[in-house]
């Protein structure tokens, strides 16, 4: 009966053993997938910080005197005070007056002229 309890509790062991060795498995494996997971947020944050700080630098220049400064002069162009405005005139040119086109008309034949051509001139 000692032997068979021994065996019992062998097998007891056995089962026991190959649970907390399937559940070491999946706890690994869950610890991967989290590790996996973790390293793409950690890349998230570094891509949002980094966007962040380039809007920051956007906001700062949109914010500062040279940003005017390029829309005035470059969109505008205008100028600031202390600058000389120079105005282009443009030369007095007087508008071309338009030559008539002749009109072209072409000559008139009576129906005979039509009825002899049509017959007797080899050109047609």
């Amino acid at each position: 009966m000692i032997q068979n309890l021994k065996y019992i509790l062998a097998l007891i062991g056995l089962a026991v053993l190959a649970f907390l060795v399937m559940d070491f498995t999946n706890r690994v494996s869950e610890y991967s997938r989290l590790q996996r997971k973790k390293e793409q947020v950690e890349q998230q944050v570094t891509e949002i910080y980094t966007t962040q700080v380039y809007l920051q630098t956007q906001v700062a220049y949109a914010t500062s005197e040279s940003a005017l400064k390029a829309y005035i002069y470059g969109e505008k162009q205008e100028v600031l005070p202390g600058d000389i405005r120079v105005i282009p005139i443009p030369l007095a040119v007087e508008t071309p007056i338009p030559t008539p086109t002749p009109i072209f008309s072409p000559p008139e034949y009576e129906n005979w002229q039509y009825w002899w051509a049509l017959f007797f001139d080899p050109d047609s």
